[in-house]
This record gives structure tokens, sequence and C-alpha cells, in this order.
């Protein structure tokens, strides 16, 4: 058979026993307000996280569409720079053939200018 302690306590030790079970009391809610404060945080971060994570992708599809603009307008620089190119928008201006030019000569060079 058992034996159980038919012991009575004391009341210092009565008030012992209940200063610890409120003392592991207060240590276990403290315990569990730290796991609340900690969870708030990692999801916290996670949420900072993967919004960061959606605004990089953003910005690389940006990049992309910058890239294939930049492309373009290479291609059309390339082909106005062609002489082909030069040449037909040349047809279309009211500009003449300077091939029998003719020069004019401001003042002869044995001509003095005035100096101050």
């Amino acid at each position: 058979m058992i034996k159980y302690s038919t012991k009575k306590h004391t009341l210092r030790q009565g008030k012992l026993a209940a200063r610890r079970s409120r003392q592991g009391l207060v240590v276990r809610m403290m315990m569990l307000g730290f796991i609340a404060f900690m969870s708030v945080c990692y999801v916290t971060k996670t949420s900072t996280v993967s919004t960061k994570g959606y605004d990089i992708s953003e910005i690389q599809r940006e990049i992309t569409v910058l890239d294939r603009e930049i492309e373009r307008i290479d291609y059309e620089i390339a082909t106005y720079r062609s002489m082909v190119s030069i040449e037909e928008r040349l047809s279309r201006t009211d500009f003449e053939d300077s091939r029998d030019a003719r020069y004019v000569t401001v003042a002869p060079p044995e001509a003095k200018v005035a100096t101050r």
C-alpha cells in the first residue's frame, strides 16, 4: 500500500509554497509573453521580406522593359546612320549639290586689320 504524508505544513511553509507557485506563474506568463512577442516579430519580418521580394521582381520587370527599349533605340540609331537612310532623307530636302562651290574671301591677305 502507498503511504501518503500525513504531515501538516506550517503557516510559513504554506506561504513559501504559495510564493513559489506565484513566481512560477509569473515566469510562465513572461515566457508566454516573450513567445508571443517573438511570433509577432517573425510574422512582421516575413511580411517585410515578401514585400521586398515583390518590389524587386517589379523592378526587374521594369529593367527588362527598359533594356528592350534601349535595344530598339540602338537599332533605330543604326538605321538612321546607314548611308542608304542618309541619302534617302537628303533627297527629301531642298539642299543642292556643292561640287561647283565658289568661296568668297572677306579681306585680302595683305589687308591690315585695326587693333587696339
